[in-house]
């Protein structure tokens, strides 16, 4: 007998808290169809959309709402005077 533990089966976390399913049906959320025949797997074509929503996701967190629609082109920063000191660039 040995005191060895048992083996745990592991599982990735897949999917997110927005969708968890794959929305053309096809893989299980992860952006991935497994042959379990061959052991391998390939890309599902849910796979792009999920890694440009997470690109995207991850961008949102670094601009703070305040500056989110900020631009050159509307007030305040176009309605701000150029004064004649400044040097034209």
């Amino acid at each position: 007998m040995s005191n060895a533990p048992e083996p745990r089966e592991f599982t990735a976390r897949r999917g997110s808290a927005a969708g968890d399913g794959c929305p053309l049906g096809v893989c299980d959320g992860s952006g991935f169809v497994v042959d379990e025949t061959t052991n391998t797997a390939i890309d599902c074509g849910c796979r792009a959309a999920r890694i440009a929503a997470a690109r995207t996701a991850r961008l949102e967190g670094r601009i703070p709402k305040l500056y989110r629609g900020v631009s050159f082109d509307r007030p305040p920063i176009s309605d701000m005077a150029i004064s004649e000191r400044t040097p034209m660039v």
